[in-house]
């Protein structure tokens, strides 16, 4: 009993002066009996309810640990610098999630973005945007896989519709360039430039992004 009541008292004067290098830390939500919360691993609670799990430097979140938020928002995931940065799960207040590359508290990298509703997004982003390589399957069976560009299709693409037929080619800005692709059937047969009916295939995938754009908001 004494020997341990040694090291309670060891610890605590250990810790002691780590108070005074960093109180905002050192609060009363703080276990830092555990981990001083300065450096190691421990938790913190702020008065606002949002709860911090996980390893600290120099007071700050960085490395492994979990952010609740009081709306019950998670992330589960790397920190650096009290930022999410790296690897990292995100859970929305909606069903959302996030799975994927963080920096500087944005997505950015390679991740995947699934909707509640079954929607997803596979591949690249850059500052919370689509940008890059990457897939986008609706939970109806649409599908555009390709290259993407400020959460717009912008560059080469597939474009598929739930009856399977395609558009392969070039988009610009969301639209597809005309002339410069080429429109199937289910069947796989190709359709012939004449033939093909660009303004609906304009308006086709101008619509397929204002969907996009609207349940992006997240």
């Amino acid at each position: 009993m004494s020997s341990l009541y040694t090291l309670k008292q060891q610890a605590y004067f250990m810790c002691m002066p780590l108070f005074f290098i960093a109180p905002q830390v050192l609060a009363d939500g703080c276990d830092w009996f555990f981990s001083n919360c300065t450096n190691g691993k421990g938790t913190y609670t702020w008065p606002d309810g949002k709860k911090y799990i996980g390893e600290w430097k120099n007071s700050k979140r960085d490395g492994q640990g979990t952010n609740i938020m009081p709306n019950g928002e998670k992330y589960v995931g790397e920190f650096k610098n009290n930022k999410l940065e790296g690897h990292g799960t995100r859970t929305y207040l909606s069903g959302d999630v996030y799975t994927g590359e963080w920096k500087n508290n944005k997505e950015e990298g390679q991740g995947t973005f699934t909707w509640k509703n079954g929607d997803k997004y596979a591949g690249e982003f850059k500052d919370d945007n689509f940008e890059g390589s990457g897939t986008f399957t609706w939970a109806n069976g649409k599908k555009y896989t390709g290259e993407w560009k400020a959460n717009k299709f912008n560059g080469q693409g597939t474009l598929v519709k739930e009856d399977g037929s395609k558009y392969i080619g070039e988009f610009y800005n969301g639209k597809p360039i005309e002339g410069r692709g080429t429109m199937y059937l289910a069947n796989g047969s190709p359709v012939s430039n004449e033939e093909t009916d660009w303004g609906e295939i304009i308006d086709w995938a101008l619509r397929i992004g204002a969907v996009i754009s609207a349940i992006n908001g997240h």
